[in-house]
């Protein structure tokens, strides 16, 4: 009976009613360019911004 039922999360996915977390990093990409180039640490900056490192790193890098 299991195999024929479609878990919930598909179904909502499915009507377009979840789109996923939002991306709360890359909305913060200009700020933490600008912070970097005054000279603020990766660290601090995510501190600042609320930010995980791991999450700074990431978007600096992709940003180029």
């Amino acid at each position: 009976l299991k195999e024929h039922l479609v878990p919930h999360s598909e179904v909502i996915k499915a009507l377009g009613k979840y789109k996923g977390r939002a991306p709360k990093a890359r909305h913060k990409a200009l700020e933490m360019q600008e912070l970097l180039e005054q000279g603020v640490s990766k660290r601090e900056i995510a501190k600042m911004l609320g930010l995980s490192e791991r999450s700074v790193y990431r978007v600096l890098s992709q940003c180029g």
